[in-house]
């Protein structure tokens, strides 16, 4: 076998493993993240309004998200190893405090990939169009 194989099959199985230990809610986060990238570069190709600085953005919010998601998971876990008292979320899951705000930016990430494929025109049913429209009013009003 040769270096450069075994270099990748060894990185293959690091990230691998690191995948592995993600909570599933972590995992879908980082897909739907995906997702939303794809079908933002798509959506601007469509319409001819592709910019590498707006990608940059997208991505540097993303990055944003993630640590924020690894900075309530630190705090969580900090304040459970000195008080002693396990964060439980009302919700009777058994979703750890960073799981849900991952869980909210899923919300997010969704949202936005159906702004993607609204402006690349794809069809969306009228109610979720107008669910959309909805959202854009709540968030331009003060």
């Amino acid at each position: 076998m040769n270096d450069l194989s075994f270099r990748l099959k060894a990185l293959a199985g690091l990230a691998g493993l690191l995948w592995g230990a993600l909570a599933p809610v972590i995992q879908v986060l980082l897909g739907m993240m995906a997702l939303d990238i794809g079908t933002g570069v798509m959506a601007a190709i469509m319409t001819g309004t592709l910019s590498s600085k707006a990608s940059w953005r997208g991505v540097a919010g993303k990055a944003m998200v993630i640590m924020l998601v690894v900075a309530v998971g630190l705090l969580q876990s900090l304040w459970e190893h000195y008080s002693g008292i396990t964060i439980t979320l009302p919700t009777g899951t058994d979703l750890s405090l960073s799981e849900a705000v991952a869980a909210a930016y899923i919300v997010h990430e969704i949202i936005s990939i159906l702004e993607n494929a609204d402006r690349a025109k794809i069809w969306i049913p009228g109610w979720l169009r107008a669910g959309l429209a909805q959202l854009h009013r709540q968030q331009e009003s003060p």
